[in-house]
């Protein structure tokens, strides 16, 4: 039988972090630089934009259209940005998994640039292709149902809407487990592999979902008191300078110019963000890897 244990594989991610914590800040380090190149590039695009973004969602009173154009004008910038942004994910995430899978591998905090990294940037686009076509699928398909079911009354309508998109999230959450090997999969073979974790998780994915949970709950009390700590001392900072907390929001508003990506607060903000993004990652990887070295099932 598989050898898998859902409370051990939610926790292995909090071990790899108590055992190399430099390495954890130099993965984060690699994410925030990716984190300001990406910013920098969106400010570029879609920066004169954003002032209009703000006014349309925090308006007294909104009106859905003015918003969806405003989310349009700045959505050149952000696609551009995430594109940018991949290749360190990418960068990240192989080392986290040289970290669990290569620890003699440990030079450099586990960072490279080669074959595996190549791989695992394939498979980010990959898995992100296929989740935009399936809920550009499932929004049509809900969208199309919920207008034949308001046929015969609003309250349907709404109805089959909701129970559409509750639908559509747990598909796409199942998808994410029943995929989950496909990360050290493709990394240990530095390239491209998706369905053997389709056949290699099945019958296990209950397990595997309550491993995920339990990680990424861990991971939000670990979050909350880590932006409790983050908050209370940017606030005390920014109190000492002669300034107010209502400042802390105005400054982590999306910035319009160059220059305000460089500010002393949405620094702070972004490197608190990109430690969050390399634990969490750690987390995940951790439940994946604890997987795929348990489940004995034959691909």
């Amino acid at each position: 039988m598989a050898s898998f244990a859902p409370w051990a594989a939610a926790l292995a991610g909090f071990r790899l972090v108590r055992e190399r914590p430099l390495a954890v800040l130099a993965w984060a380090g690699v994410i925030f630089l990716g984190r300001q190149v990406s910013q920098i590039l969106i400010t570029v695009i879609s920066g004169k934009f954003m002032p209009a973004l703000d006014a349309a969602v925090n308006a007294k009173t909104i009106d859905p259209q003015v918003v969806l154009l405003a989310y349009q004008a700045v959505a050149p910038g952000y696609v551009a940005g995430g594109l940018v942004l991949m290749p360190f994910g990418a960068i990240m995430i192989a080392a986290i998994y040289r970290a669990y899978l290569r620890p003699e591998e440990n030079r450099w905090c586990f960072l490279r640039l080669g074959r595996e990294e190549a791989a695992v940037l394939a498979l980010i686009l990959c898995l992100d292709l296929m989740a935009m076509g399936a809920l550009a699928f499932a929004g049509a398909l809900i969208g199309a149902l919920a207008n034949l079911a308001a046929s015969t009354g609003d309250a349907t309508g709404a109805l089959v809407e909701l129970l559409g998109l509750a639908g559509a999230v747990c598909a796409l959450v199942w998808g994410v487990v029943r995929l989950a090997l496909a990360w050290p999969l493709t990394f240990q073979s530095g390239r491209l592999v998706l369905l053997p974790s389709w056949k290699r998780t099945r019958g296990h994915a209950w397990p595997l979902l309550a491993a995920f949970v339990l990680a990424e709950g861990l991971m939000a009390v670990v979050a909350i008191l880590l932006f409790s700590v983050c908050l209370g001392l940017t606030g005390a900072a920014m109190v000492a300078s002669g300034g107010t907390m209502e400042q802390i929001g105005d400054a982590l508003k999306p910035p319009s110019v160059v220059a305000d990506i460089f500010a002393p607060l949405p620094l702070v903000f972004s490197a608190f963000q990109s430690l969050l993004l390399a634990l969490g990652a750690a987390t995940l990887a951790g439940v994946a890897v604890s997987a795929h070295h348990g489940l004995d099932v034959q691909a």
